[in-house]
């Protein structure tokens, strides 16, 4: 399964679970601190002791009813230069965590949060990463194991720039459609590919 509904908004889905960044000094992500007026986030964060190391995640169940889940996901320290990799990567993580919780997302993390060269580019970079972890084989697996469902069907990144991080990321989700059709064809036994 891939997850190909990935879309870029300035407000964030109702009834979903939402992704937020934490620096290594506590502090949240800049999309996120107006969702936390209440402090029930910061609570959770203290309350998990967790230190917003580097790609570790967390999770814990919101009071509020607009939101199912939320995600905590470790930026490490603010002054940190991202590279291309690690945008990638950081949207793979924010898959990892959030693939078995709920049908939708809203990913309150966007390239304006981290220190790299450019906000709109480092968004698609991590929506690449985040379809790119997505992808999984199972055309030949006879047993599917309940306990390895995905639930996961949408994501949405939240960002004010969303119509340029929209247009930009029209060139990634063709790379990555070119990236699942290599995946799929190397996967394939040698008499399906060799006639």
């Amino acid at each position: 399964m891939v997850i190909k509904d990935v879309k870029f908004s300035e407000t964030m889905s109702e009834n979903c679970s939402v992704v937020v960044g934490v620096y290594s000094d506590g502090s949240l992500s800049s999309g996120s601190v107006s969702l936390d007026a209440d402090g029930e986030i910061s609570a959770g964060v203290k309350k998990l002791g967790f230190c917003g190391k580097l790609f570790k995640t967390d999770s814990f169940v919101s009071c509020n009813k607009k939101i199912n889940h939320v995600i905590l996901v470790g930026l490490g320290e603010k002054s940190k230069e991202f590279s291309e990799f690690e945008m990638e990567k950081l949207g793979a993580t924010i898959y990892c965590a959030a693939a078995k919780l709920d049908k939708e997302i809203s990913v309150l993390i966007s390239g304006a949060d981290v220190s790299f060269k450019c906000a709109k580019y480092g968004t698609s970079l991590m929506a690449l990463g985040f379809m790119l972890k997505s992808w999984d084989f199972d055309k030949y697996k006879t047993k599917k194991c309940e306990c390895n469902k995905k639930n996961l069907q949408k994501a949405m990144f939240i960002t004010s720039e969303y119509a340029a991080v929209e247009s930009e990321f029209a060139w990634f989700r063709n790379l990555a459609d070119g990236i699942f059709l290599t995946r799929e064809v190397v996967s394939e036994p040698a008499n399906v590919i060799y006639p």
